[in-house]
């Protein structure tokens, strides 16, 4: 599960991530009395279950209450299916950084990641400059002298080198005390004449296998919102790209969009087909999903990836293969699937994939292969068809 902000930000607070004064708005008349609480200038954030809002513009920041009735109401136009704003204090930072843990798809262990530069821009940032990087140890944990070597290589000295590292080992309490898949503060900001840093935003990712054992995110998950479509097993938020997803689990689908969007691809969706056991409901979530896809002309090609271990391959394999045979999609479809444990008790990966491939969909062992080929084939329609 994805959390909002707003939401990351109370976990932050709990392990004591020091993070802007805010408030929650649901309406302008809310956003102005809560930026009057905390004094201009502010910042205005949608709450969005998306990544890329300042690119979008809903992120604002505000000097006086008219910029924040006139930015506020262009926001609430762009968000339309969600009602909530952030107002939280602007923060004189002189710097910008990044801090971030997530599971190695690789090697399935946790890394950590300082870069002494962060913000908006932080794909093209990290593609120039060089993140430190620290596997973590899934049974020792980490120490803090561990940090603190990992916060000298980024390039931090004195104050704020001890600073840093302090703030990267909170933030892996957060990871590790709510059984996280990623954590990230981008940016961390940083006032570099009085050594003060705060968390800037917010991107928490949660194991939804763990929601259970975590009363608070079960109780934030009863107030999630979804930007487009929800019904009993089908969440779809639209991200206005032209690679179309099938995915399962709110953290494989996220893990599926950023590395869409860090090999060169524009998503265009986010979607959790998530709870229901039951074949005919599957096909048919599977249907209502491939159709909107043809509907959809910014979309040239599709990406499927499950990676399973407990829920059935068969439930999601042969649904989504009928579901193509009866829609006869004009898109091209590529897969990814990974299937091991419980998963494949009924059906191998082998049975799986050539289902897949007698539906036309054309199969890859290796992720980055074929998010690299959905690339390619949505690039090539943008450039007038594929030659």
């Amino acid at each position: 599960m994805r959390l909002y902000e707003y939401e990351g930000k109370i976990l932050f607070k709990n392990l004591n991530i020091p993070v802007p004064r805010s408030s929650m708005a649901n309406t302008i008349e809310d956003a102005k009395m809560e930026a009057e609480k905390i004094g201009y200038p502010v910042v205005i954030k949608a709450q969005v279950l998306q990544g890329g809002r300042g690119k979008a513009g809903l992120i604002k920041k505000v000097g006086d209450e008219k910029e924040l009735i006139e930015n506020s109401a262009e926001i609430f136009k762009k968000i339309k299916h969600s009602e909530s704003l952030l107002i939280e204090e602007c923060i004189n930072a002189t710097n910008e950084s990044y801090i971030g843990i997530t599971i190695d798809d690789v090697i399935g262990v946790p890394v950590i990641i300082i870069n002494k530069k962060g913000g908006i821009h932080i794909e093209e940032i990290a593609a120039e400059s060089k993140p430190a990087k620290l596997i973590i140890d899934p049974i020792r944990g980490i120490y803090k002298y561990q940090l603190i070597d990992l916060a000298l290589d980024a390039g931090y000295q004195g104050e704020l080198l001890v600073k840093i590292s302090d703030l990267a080992y909170k933030l892996y309490n957060v990871f590790k005390q709510y059984e996280a898949d990623t954590v990230e503060i981008n940016p961390v900001l940083i006032n570099e004449n009085t050594g003060e840093i705060w968390a800037g935003d917010s991107k928490v990712i949660t194991d939804d296998y763990a929601i259970f054992r975590q009363p608070m995110l079960a109780e934030l998950g009863k107030n999630r919102k979804t930007d487009t479509v929800k019904s009993d097993s089908l969440s779809y938020v639209n991200l206005g790209g032209n690679i179309g997803i099938v995915s399962v689990g709110a953290s494989n689908t996220m893990m599926l969009v950023d590395t869409i969007k860090y090999l060169g691809g524009l998503p265009a969706n986010f979607i959790d087909i998530t709870g229901s056991n039951r074949y005919e409901v599957i096909v048919n979530l599977y249907i209502d999903l491939l159709k909107k896809f043809e509907e959809d002309n910014m979309i040239k090609a599709v990406m499927i990836n499950f990676t399973l271990t407990a829920q059935p391959l068969e439930n999601y394999v042969a649904t989504i293969a009928e579901a193509i045979k009866k829609v006869k999609p004009h898109k091209k479809f590529i897969a990814c699937i990974r299937a091991s444990g419980a998963a494949v008790s009924n059906m191998s990966l082998k049975e799986g994939n050539e289902l897949l491939e007698d539906a036309g969909v054309i199969i890859y062992k290796s992720l980055e292969e074929a998010v690299n080929e959905c690339v390619r084939l949505s690039k090539q329609y943008e450039n007038g068809g594929i030659t």
